[in-house]
């Protein structure tokens, strides 16, 4: 009766092939269903993109091909379109944009090139001194404002003296904090010290002709374009 049993036995076992093709089947479906909590979800499509990537990978190892389908050229497509993402933001960055300079025409009467300028002038009642170390450029021009026309936001790399021969300006400068305007009229003027992010506007109904003397670093360019500071959103362009 035990002999009968055995045989019995013995016939509900599944061969030995079978039964290993099955503990191997249990093993990598537990590989792949294993996911500690504290890991990415395996179904987010980083993850999915990853592990495809793999499958790809093994089956050209396996018969040295890529496999067919729509997929073969996924990781092409994606990194063009990833190059794309990232010069976008190396562009933009989520930086305001420079401002731009509209109604103004620049005449340019001339450019003298200076070793280091060392002049000073004193007296009981008044001094003045400029000192440069390194070469210089000395621009004089004169600009020519139409109603409503604007320099944009820039600065300077150096110091200008701006006189004012008719009309009037508008000077708001980034360093207000409640970027209040001023107005500049004919017969006076102001100095910008340079690296001063400031904006020039004709807010009047006559052009404005300006006069500016600059001094900035020999090859030095004279203007430096600069984004809209944030105290000054409320304000015009």
């Amino acid at each position: 009766m035990a002999a009968v049993q055995e045989l019995a036995q013995d016939q509900r076992r599944p061969p030995l092939g079978e039964d290993l093709r099955a503990t191997r089947h249990r093993a990598e479906l537990s590989v792949v269903r294993h996911v500690p909590s504290q890991r990415p979800n395996p179904l987010s499509p980083q993850v999915h993109f990853l592990v495809f990537q793999r499958l790809r990978d093994a089956s050209i190892v396996a018969d040295g091909r890529k496999p067919p389908g729509r997929y073969g050229n996924m990781p092409i497509r994606f990194v063009l379109a990833l190059l794309v993402i990232v010069g976008t933001l190396a562009a933009f960055g989520g930086t305001v944009l420079a401002t731009p300079m509209r109604g103004v025409t620049s005449t340019l009467f001339a450019i003298g090139h200076f070793h280091e300028i060392d002049s000073k002038t004193l007296s009981p009642s008044w001094q003045a001194r400029i000192n440069t170390k390194g070469e210089s450029d000395v621009w004089m021009l004169q600009n020519t404002i139409a109603p409503g026309g604007s320099f944009g936001w820039h600065s300077h790399p150096g110091p200008s003296i701006v006189l004012v021969k008719s009309g009037a300006l508008t000077l708001y400068r980034a360093d207000d904090p409640t970027c209040t305007p001023e107005v500049v009229e004919a017969g006076s003027g102001f100095v910008d010290n340079g690296h001063d992010t400031h904006l020039v506007r004709n807010e009047g109904t006559v052009d404005a002709v300006v006069y500016v003397t600059s001094i900035v670093p020999r090859g030095a360019q004279r203007r430096i374009d600069e984004p809209q500071p944030s105290n000054c959103l409320s304000s015009v362009q």
